[in-house]
C-alpha cells in the first residue's frame, strides 16, 4: 500500500513535480499514520475470554410498528437472542456495562441502540421498526421508554445502511465513501422509468449511462469516465449478472424489486475482484413485509410495462418474497430516414427469494432468477433483405447467502452463485451466438472486539465464454483469491478501513489489490474521508465496441491485465440546513486495452492491444440540497477530465465520450394530499467522437423532466411523467444512420444524445 500511495503521482502530468514531490511526501506519511493506527488495536484489545465471568442483568425491548406491538421480532445482542411475544416484548440477560442491542425484522429496517446493564435493575427499551414504506415517507425510527439509559444519537437517527463494503454499517460511519439512493428518491425514479435502472442513476454524480449499440440499445455504466466493462454489478452483494455486466444487463433490471441502490466509485477490486476496476453498483432488494403491489405504465411511443412483487412474513423470522415484470416496446424511426432509432423490445423476469433470520443471529438469504428478452433494430418497414439486427436473451441465475454466529464476537459467512447467460444475436445474415457461465463461491469469518473488526476470507471465481462462431474468442477463467479486511473505529468520529485481495488468475497470475479508507468527523456536520487502493482487470472480448459489431470483427489477441491506482478526497458538510459534498478524484490504468482497426486475411477486424501509455482521469464533483417543509431542491456539477494514448499514433488525447462538464439541478414540492410535483434538468457538455463523418466533438445539450404523482385513494397512486420536454436528440442534429457501412460493419455512428426524443408516460401503483 506504501508503494501504491507514493507512485499515485506518477504519470499524472497536471501535477508540477515540486508538487508531486509534496503530494507524495505527504500521502506516505498519511499512510504511516494509517498504518499505525491499525496495527494499535489488533495489540491493545484483550480477549473476551480473559475477562473472567460478568455479572448479568435484564434488558426488556419492546417492538413495535406502526403503533401496536409487533410478534416474531429478533432482538439480540452477541449471541443472546429471543424474539418478542404477542406484546410485542422480548428479555434479554446480558453481562453488565453498555452493550449494543440489534433489533431485526423481515422487511423491516434494523435498528441498533447502546443501553447501559446494571446488576440489580431491569433496563427497559421501546423501539420502532419501519418497512420500506413507512421508510420513503419519511417516518419516525426509534425512541427511549421512561427509565432507560440515554442512547447515542446514532441510535436516534433515521439509519440508512450499507452493505456494499462486507459489513452493515450506516452510511455516515463508512469510511470508504459510499453513495446511496433509496426512499422516495428511488420511488421517483421508478414513476419516471419502470422498464429499467438507465435512468435512476442520472442523479448521481460521476456515473453516466453510455449508449454502446445504436442498433440494439446496449447501454454500459461508466464510473468517473472509465469505459462500461469496468464497471462490477452485483445484487446484495452476488454477481448475479455473471462476473462482468455485458451491454444489456442493466436493460434487464426493473427498480421495483429495489431497496436501495449503493455505487462505490473507485478501484474496488479489493471487494469483488477483478470485474470491479472502475467501482461496481451493488442493487439491493426489497425484504418481505406483507404487502402486495402492482404497476401498469404506458407512454407515448407505445411502450406498456407490467410490474408485480409480493412479500410474505411466515412464522421463526422465515418469509419470502416474488417479482415479476413484463415489458414491451415497439421500434420507432423518429427522423424519418428508415432505420429504427430505438430497438423494439419484449422481456419478462421473474425472481423469487427466501429470507430467514435466527433469533440467534443466523440468516439465510436465497434467490433465483429467470430473464427472457428479444430485441430488433435496423431497417423498418423495408424488404426483408434489409439489414436488421436481432437478439435473443435468456439467462438463469441463483444465488445463497448464509451467516452463522460461532460466539459472542464472530461468525461466519458463506456466499455463491451461479448464472448462465444465452445470447444468440444475427448481424443482417451473420449469427454471433454465444453463451457465458459464472460461478462464485466465497467463505469469510468476521470477529469483532469492542471497536476492531476483521474480515478473514478465501473466494473462487469462475467465468466461461463459448462462441460457436468465433470459437478462438472463447476463455475458461479460473480464480481463487484470498481476502482480508481490518475496520477500526475507537471514536465516533474517527474510523480507518484497510482491505487487500489477493488472486492466483489462471490466465494473468497473481495480483493483488489493497484499499485504504479513512473517516474523520469533524463535527458541525463536517466529515472528511480519504481512499486509495488499486485494482486489476482481466482483459475479455466483450468491450463497448463489441457491443456493436459482435465477436466476428475481432481479431483474437493475448493482452496483460490491466492494473488500477484510484487516489479520492471526499468533503462533506450540513451548514444552515444545507447538505454539501465535493469529491476530487484521481485514477490511472496501466496497460489499457484498447481496439485498433486491422486486416486479417483481407477481412478488415478489430484488434485489442495493450496501449503505450496509461489512460488517466481527475475529476471533481460538488452536490448540494436543501429541504424544506414542502419542497426540495439540489444541484450537482461535475468536472471530468479523461485521457487515452492513441494506440495507433502513440499520441495521448481526450477519451471519447467523456463530457468535461455536466449539471444537475433538481426541484420538488410536495402538497396534500399526498401530491407531488417535481422537475429535473441534466446538462451534458461536449463530448469528443471518434470516426463520426458528421463532426469530430458533440455538442451540448439539456434533458429535462416533469413528473407529477397523486394519490387516488389508500393504495392507488397516479402519476404522469414527461421526459425529455427539450426534446434533446441525436437525430436532430445528425444522422445516426452513417452514409454507407464502415469497414468494421458498423451501420451507425455513436451514440453520444438520447435518441428517443419526448416521451410522456402515465402509471398506476396498487398497494394491498
Amino acid at each position: 500500500m506504501l508503494h501504491l500511495i507514493g507512485v499515485l503521482h506518477a504519470g499524472m502530468p497536471w501535477l508540477a513535480p515540486r508538487a508531486a514531490s509534496r503530494v507524495r511526501g505527504r500521502a506516505l506519511d498519511a499512510a504511516r499514520f494509517v498504518f499505525a493506527l491499525q496495527l494499535l488495536p489488533g495489540v491493545a484489545v484483550e480477549p473476551l475470554s480473559a475477562q473472567g465471568t460478568a455479572a448479568t442483568g435484564t434488558v426488556i425491548v419492546h417492538v413495535q410498528s406502526r403503533g401496536v406491538p409487533l410478534p416474531g421480532a429478533t432482538v439480540r445482542s452477541g449471541r443472546s437472542g429471543a424474539r418478542t411475544d404477542s406484546s410485542g416484548t422480548a428479555r434479554l440477560q446480558l453481562d453488565t456495562g453498555q452493550v449494543r442491542v440489534q433489533v431485526r425484522n423481515i422487511g423491516f429496517r434494523p435498528e441498533t441502540a447502546f443501553v447501559r446493564i446494571v446488576l440489580a435493575t431491569p433496563v427497559e427499551l421501546r423501539v420502532t421498526l419501519r418497512s420500506a414504506a413507512q421508510v420513503a415517507a419519511g417516518m419516525a425510527a426509534m425512541a427511549d421508554m421512561p427509565g432507560s439509559e440515554p442512547m447515542p444519537a446514532m441510535s436516534q437517527m433515521s439509519e440508512v445502511r450499507v452493505t456494499a463494503t462486507r459489513s452493515e454499517r450506516r452510511v455516515e460511519d463508512e469510511p470508504l465513501r459510499v453513495e446511496v439512493m433509496e426512499g422516495e428518491m428511488l420511488a421517483e425514479q421508478l414513476q419516471m422509468r419502470p422498464r429499467d435502472i438507465t435512468m435512476t442513476l442520472a442523479e448521481m454524480g460521476g456515473v453516466r449511462m453510455q449508449q454502446t449499440s445504436g442498433s440494439l440499445g446496449g447501454t454500459r455504466l461508466r464510473i468517473n469516465g472509465l469505459r462500461g466493462q469496468y464497471s462490477g454489478l452485483v445484487f446484495d452483494g452476488l454477481p448475479l449478472f455473471g462476473a462482468s455486466p455485458d451491454g444489456f444487463s442493466y436493460l434487464q433490471v426493473a427498480p421495483l424489486d429495489l431497496r436501495q441502490i449503493e455505487v462505490i466509485k473507485g478501484a474496488s477490486t479489493a471487494l469483488y475482484g477483478p470485474s470491479a476496476l472502475g467501482g461496481v453498483l451493488n442493487l439491493v432488494s426489497r425484504r418481505p413485509d406483507d404487502r402486495e403491489e402492482l404497476l401498469v405504465d404506458y407512454t407515448t411511443r407505445g411502450g406498456s410495462d407490467l410490474a408485480y412483487w409480493k412479500g410474505v412474513n411466515l412464522r421463526e423470522g422465515w418469509g419470502w418474497s416474488v417479482s415479476a415484470d413484463a415489458h414491451r416496446q415497439p421500434g420507432h424511426d423518429e427522423d424519418g430516414d428508415g432505420w429504427s432509432d430505438f430497438p423494439s423490445v419484449a422481456r419478462m423476469t421473474v425472481r423469487p427469494r427466501l429470507h430467514h433470520e435466527g433469533a440467534g443471529g443466523a440468516m439465510l438469504y436465497a434467490t433465483l432468477g429467470l430473464t427472457v428478452e428479444d430485441r430488433a433494430g435496423g431497417f423498418l418497414g423495408a424488404p426483408a433483405s434489409a439489414y436488421t439486427e436481432t437478439m435473443h436473451t435468456g439467462r438463469v441465475d441463483a444465488g445463497v447467502e448464509w451467516h452463522q454466529p460461532i460466539d459472542d464476537s464472530t461468525h461466519v459467512v458463506f456466499k455463491g452463485s451461479v448464472a448462465e447467460n444465452r445470447r444468440d444475436q444475427v448481424f443482417g445474415t451473420a449469427p454471433d451466438r454465444r453463451r457465458r457461465r459464472t460461478a462464485y463461491g466465497e467463505v469469510a469469518y468476521t470477529a469483532q472486539r469492542g471497536s476492531t473488526e476483521w474480515v478473514l476470507g478465501a473466494a473462487w471465481q469462475h467465468d466461461e465464454l463459448r462462441s460457436e462462431e468465433s470459437p478462438a474468442l472463447g476463455f475458461a477463467f479460473d480464480a481463487p483469491a484470498l481476502l482480508a479486511q481490518h475496520t477500526w473505529t475507537p471514536a465516533g468520529q474517527f474510523a480507518t478501513q484497510v482491505s487487500a485481495r489477493c488472486d492466483a488468475h489462471n490466465a494473468y497470475g497473481l495480483l493483488c489489490s489493497p484499499r485504504a479508507s479513512v473517516l474523520w468527523k469533524a463535527g458541525g456536520g463536517m466529515t472528511a474521508r480519504v481512499s486509495a487502493g488499486e485494482g486489476w482487470f482481466a482483459p475479455t472480448p466483450m468491450t463497448d465496441e463489441s457491443d456493436a459489431i459482435g465477436f466476428a470483427r475481432i481479431d483474437p489477441t493475448v493482452v496483460r491485465a490491466e492494473r488500477a491506482r484510484t487516489l479520492s478526497l471526499d468533503l462533506g458538510a450540513a451548514p444552515a440546513g444545507f447538505d454539501l459534498n465535493l469529491t476530487l478524484a484521481l485514477s490511472r490504468i496501466d496497460n489499457p486495452v484498447l481496439g485498433v482497426p486491422t486486416i486479417v486475411g483481407g477481412i478488415d477486424k478489430l484488434r485489442y492491444v495493450n496501449a503505450a501509455g496509461p489512460a488517466t482521469t481527475r475529476s471533481v464533483e460538488f452536490f448540494a440540497s436543501r429541504r424544506g417543509e414542502h419542497w426540495s431542491a439540489n444541484a450537482m456539477y461535475g468536472y471530468l477530465d479523461a485521457t487515452i494514448v492513441d494506440p495507433m499514433d502513440g499520441t495521448r488525447k481526450d477519451a471519447v465520450l467523456v463530457p468535461r462538464h455536466a449539471l444537475g439541478l433538481g426541484l420538488a414540492w410536495a402538497g396534500g394530499p399526498g401530491a407531488r410535483v417535481s422537475l429535473d434538468a441534466y446538462y451534458t457538455g461536449v463530448q469528443p467522437l471518434d470516426a463520426d463523418p458528421y463532426r469530430s466533438k458533440s455538442l451540448p445539450y439539456t434533458f429535462l423532466c416533469l413528473l407529477w404523482s397523486q394519490p387516488i385513494r389508500p393504495g392507488l397512486e397516479l402519476w404522469l411523467n414527461a421526459e425529455n420536454l427539450a426534446d434533446a436528440r441525436q437525430t436532430r442534429f445528425d444522422g445516426l444512420l452513417l452514409p454507407s457501412p464502415d469497414a468494421l460493419g458498423r451501420r451507425t455512428t455513436q451514440v453520444w444524445a438520447p435518441l428517443e426524443g419526448r416521451v410522456v408516460n402515465l402509471g398506476l401503483r396498487f398497494s394491498w
